[in-house]
């Protein structure tokens, strides 16, 4: 079946040919959307010779080699006029041919129908213009408001001029492709320029005439099935029906109103304050959460310490100072510091009067120990070591040791 585009897969990349009026021959967009899909990775190279066609089909065409991962370059080898002219700004680089042509102008469409119908159509092809106009906008700078004065003067490019309008991004010689390339019959529009090659007699585009097709690109059978019809039905009528059904859904579609700045706005401050609330719980479930570690690393401590003083490893006056210690270190290195210590005697210092159990005091090995693994005791001065243990037993048991007592 013939087709207004062809596609020519390589190993790292594709060439893309759009040769014809966009969307005629029965081949919609979404044919070419569904191979392009199919190309993702490749890089594009999208030849393009088309006074233009179906708005729809070009908007979906454009949108499709924008979102192309793989990268898409456009190359304007006759014309881009029209929809082809959207679909050329979706090219990582832009290169017009030389001798070739571009054209803008305002959204065409057909309708049939009342004053309403009618009405709803110049809506819909506004909406479209002011679309269109927005991605020359994006692409070539300026304003839309700008490019919309300009698509209503249905303004022709030459190479050059559409380079110095942002509408290309440079021009090259002819590319040598596999393509004579067809001249258009552009007697539709309304300012085709003198130097743009075209050619009236083309019957392609004819007022009332249809394009010549062999009998073998046409399925009958093929298009009865598609629309449900018998041998006995009438295709034209059942199309006819079919876009009535589609213009009654775009109409049905328009009618909905989309949200407004206000809505959206609302929807994006609760969205946001949804966000903020997740944070917040978050934050105080891993705040409880060490909180709960924090208290479970005490506790396991804590009986650590008391196993050592059931053990007879450590006195009770020693638990603070111990306690410290089993927070410090490792449960391992812990328990290997507690079986390094001698066995306490806990009938070595009975108590008497206020500061008489500490007139003779000498530390035990395991205090010793003890004191080593906290930092207060230093070899150099065990004087000063043992009466600085001497005082903190002493402070434990609430004693006071006089001046006196400490020489």
């Amino acid at each position: 079946m013939r087709s207004w585009y062809e596609i020519k897969a390589k190993k790292d990349s594709a060439d893309v040919y759009i040769y014809d009026e966009i969307g005629v021959w029965g081949i919609t967009a979404s044919a070419f959307v569904s191979e392009i899909r199919g190309l993702k990775g490749k890089a594009l190279n999208v030849y393009i010779n088309s006074p233009g066609g179906s708005v729809f089909d070009g908007i979906a065409i454009y949108n499709a080699l924008s979102r192309h991962e793989g990268g898409v370059n456009v190359i304007v080898d006759s014309l881009a006029a029209s929809i082809a002219s959207v679909i050329a700004q979706a090219g990582g680089t832009r290169t017009m041919a030389k001798s070739s042509a571009m054209m803008i102008h305002d959204a065409w469409g057909i309708a049939i129908g009342d004053p309403a119908t009618m009405e709803k159509m110049r809506d819909e092809l506004d909406k479209l213009s002011d679309s269109i106009a927005d991605i020359y906008a994006d692409r070539a700078g300026g304003t839309a408001e700008e490019w919309r004065s300009r698509m209503a003067d249905e303004t022709w490019y030459k190479a050059d001029d559409a380079v110095a309008a942002g509408l290309a991004d440079a021009v090259a010689g002819a590319p040598q492709n596999a393509y004579a390339g067809r001249v258009f019959n552009l007697s539709k529009f309304n300012k085709v320029p003198e130097w743009v090659n075209h050619d009236p007699s083309d019957p392609a585009n004819e007022p009332g005439d249809e394009p010549e097709i062999k009998e073998d690109d046409v399925d009958e059978k093929a298009i009865r099935q598609a629309l449900g019809l018998d041998d006995e039905g009438d295709i034209l009528a059942a199309v006819t029906g079919l876009h009535t059904e589609i213009a009654q859904l775009k109409a049905s579609l328009k009618d909905q109103d989309p949200p407004g700045k206000d809505e959206n706005r609302t929807l994006k401050r609760e969205l946001a304050e949804s966000q903020m609330k997740y944070v917040q719980l978050e934050t105080e479930k891993d705040k409880q959460i060490i909180e709960l570690q924090d208290g479970l690393r005490v506790a396991q401590a804590q009986h650590r310490v008391d196993a050592a003083i059931q053990a007879g490893r450590v006195a009770p006056a020693q638990r603070e100072m111990v306690l410290k210690i089993a927070l410090r270190e490792s449960e391992d290195d812990f328990t290997a510091f507690i079986k390094g210590l001698p066995s306490v005697d806990f009938t070595e210092h009975g108590g008497a009067g206020p500061g008489s159990e500490f007139a003779d005091f000498e530390p035990t090995p395991q205090e010793i120990a003890i004191a080593k693994q906290m930092g207060n005791w230093d070899e150099a001065k065990p004087a000063e070591s043992r009466l600085a243990l001497m005082r903190a037993k002493a402070a434990a048991k609430g004693v006071t040791i006089p001046a006196k007592q400490e020489a």
